[in-house]
């Protein structure tokens, strides 16, 4: 049987329901059905979750990367600005999140695991603006995502084994962790990721983190909070079921 696990996130201090991050997923929802021509119309979340992986599935990643391009293209020179404009300075995109029936060992050795058999549809099904997520034999991971509440998506590739440059500071007690650096197509260094986990009595406590350029826009760091809440619910409740199945 499936664990049956519960998830709260905390925003900026203020303490988020699940039924409120789907919400917040639906809306997105919205937004990656029309880059990727797909009609939705009165389903349920759950529908339109497998309809939108579906169509990413369908597709492909070279037919994806084809009708994304002109996006990419503007959020390289977009990034590639904010990184100049930043001088080396940078801002933080982060939440915390809450489990209550699974560990945090249990959780990244799950998460590991996908990443290491590149399950992308376990990747992908997480937030429906993840439409690439390539996990590749050398430890990196390409992805073409929609970061925040950027306009366009954007494509870069993480680097998991480069963590010593990362400058979200770690967590006492925190010893699980999922992070890496990342990096444009000519290794140009835009940003990075560290998310920290511990056990809790009940489950675990995670604080996702997310490394910007300062000069990004407001719009996208503060809206990559509600990206990490989404998908880091998503795929807690996804690795609850396959642990407990």
């Amino acid at each position: 049987m499936a664990r049956d696990v519960s998830i709260r996130v905390v925003i900026d201090g203020r303490e988020i329901s699940r039924e409120d991050v789907q919400k917040k997923e639906m809306e997105r929802c919205v937004h990656a059905s029309r880059k990727l021509n797909l009609k939705i119309q009165n389903e349920e979340l759950s529908e339109i979750r497998q309809l939108i992986l579906q169509r990413k599935l369908d597709l492909g990643q070279d037919v994806l990367k084809k009708l994304m391009r002109k996006e990419t293209r503007l959020a390289d020179i977009l990034v590639r600005r904010f990184v100049r404009l930043s001088h080396e300075e940078y801002v933080l995109s982060g939440i915390d999140i809450y489990a209550n029936g699974i560990s945090a060992k249990d959780f990244t050795a799950w998460f590991d695991l996908q990443v290491k058999k590149n399950n992308i549809p376990a990747m992908l099904a997480a937030h429906p603006e993840h439409y690439i997520i390539d996990n590749r034999p050398d430890g990196t991971q390409y992805v073409c995502e929609t970061n925040g509440g950027s306009p366009f998506a954007a494509a870069f590739t993480i680097y998991f084994n480069e963590t010593n440059c990362i400058n979200i500071p770690l967590l006492d007690n925190h010893p699980h962790r999922i992070e890496g650096v990342s990096k444009l197509s000519d290794g140009k260094r835009v940003g990075a990721a560290r998310h920290q986990f511990q056990d809790t009595p009940e489950g675990l406590h995670g604080h996702l983190c997310i490394e910007f350029p300062k000069k990004t826009m407001t719009e996208v760091v503060d809206g990559h909070k509600w990206h990490l809440a989404i998908e880091f619910s998503n795929w807690l409740e996804a690795a609850a079921a396959d642990i407990g199945s």
